[in-house]
């Protein structure tokens, strides 16, 4: 907006009977004309990560794309399956660039300053930005729980076509415990028989038991029968010695389903995953991951508004364009700090896990009441 029709609305407003309403009007023409400042940044900003990013990936790919002689098709799709994945990660802090740095080039030429003395009070402009956010929110859910779990699906499979493979329905077995609390399940690796999904090899097999402890190099789970059978196991008593020598096959009684088509909690729809989380034959360590990564399919949508809640309310205090770069530097560092501590946290299930995934939402939503709370 050119400072001559600042000054304009200006004289008019403060000769005329219908100040207080033009003072109104100029407010919201105003928070359109400063969105009009980020909205470009904005698109700009994720535009440019998106390509760069793609482009490297394909690069690094390229020379297997190459000697496996891919087909171009499946190579644009597979390229194509990632955008989801990369826009996850740059949807919200490309608010917390876009706008500080907006109103950083207002605040330089004045035009801020301009818009209070004529009595625009900066929480007025703020509407418009959270307005933005929402929007960003409503998107970033809908590709975080639409979109992504499907491309996600679909990456997984064009990824091994792409090396002449199949995708592996091998899976990493955590513990499981009996319904009575008394036995312990382990197995370090889980193969499905491509013939008979409801019967799996089992590889590094440990059965702790009132009994003493099972162990035995490879074994059977048949989801069926509901059983494990161990294969040459050993026996130990409650003291740690051997009892006698190997047994050439022992089976235990083990309710739990076997899911040899279980799919990784980000491939999972909102549905499935909801699903999952509440399931009982999930072991600890699953069911953690799971109602962690359903929670981070609220979280991180909703922190999208609360970075343009920081990033307009931040904004609209600092005087110019360097000062935005600097307010940005800060809040995507913290940001990524507070995200990355929320992951640690989980991994290691030393918070529950609903504060691990809402943490950087609730440190900066709290950094955007306090930010508002100084602006007005």
């Amino acid at each position: 907006m050119p400072h001559h029709f600042l000054c304009l609305i200006y004289f008019q407003t403060k000769y005329s009977s219908r100040a207080v309403s033009l003072i109104i009007m100029l407010a919201h023409r105003v928070s359109i004309y400063l969105l009009r400042e980020s909205v470009p940044l904005y698109f700009g900003g994720i535009l440019t990560l998106l390509v760069l990013l793609l482009l490297d990936y394909f690069a690094t790919l390229i020379g297997f794309f190459i000697r496996n002689n891919s087909p171009i098709t499946l190579i644009l799709q597979n390229v194509s399956d990632r955008i989801p994945f990369f826009l996850s990660y740059m949807i919200a802090p490309a608010l917390a660039f876009a706008i500080p740095v907006g109103l950083g080039r207002l605040a330089k030429d004045s035009e801020l300053k301009a818009l209070f003395a004529l009595g625009v009070r900066p929480v007025r402009m703020l509407w418009v930005f959270l307005v933005f956010g929402l929007l960003v929110t409503a998107f970033q859910f809908y590709s975080t729980n639409v979109w992504q779990p499907s491309a996600e699906e679909r990456f997984k499979t064009s990824f091994a076509k792409l090396f002449n493979s199949e995708p592996s329905t091998t899976q990493e077995l955590k513990s499981f415990a009996s319904p009575d609390g008394e036995t312990l399940f382990h197995a370090g690796t889980v193969a499905p028989k491509l013939e008979d999904k409801k019967i799996a090899d089992l590889f590094g097999v440990t059965v702790i038991s009132p009994d003493g402890t099972f162990t035995a190099t490879r074994g059977t789970w048949d989801s069926r029968a509901k059983t494990w059978q161990l294969f040459t196991v050993y026996h130990t008593d409650q003291s740690g010695r051997l009892t006698g020598a190997p047994e050439t096959r022992r089976e235990f009684p083990f309710q739990a389903a076997l899911e040899p088509d279980a799919k990784l909690p980000e491939h999972l729809s909102l549905p499935d995953l909801m699903t999952r989380a509440s399931s009982t034959s999930l072991s600890v360590q699953e069911l953690y991951d799971a109602n962690y990564k359903l929670q981070r399919r609220f979280a991180d949508p909703f922190a999208a508004l609360m970075m343009a809640l920081v990033g307009a309310a931040v904004g609209l205090g600092i005087s110019n364009r360097a000062t935005g770069f600097l307010v940005t530097i800060v809040v995507l560092a913290s940001y990524w700090a507070m995200w990355i501590m929320g992951q640690q946290l989980a991994a290691s299930q030393a918070v529950p896990f609903w504060f691990a995934a809402w943490l950087p939402t609730m440190v900066f939503a709290t950094s955007g009441l306090v930010a508002l709370r100084r602006l007005s």
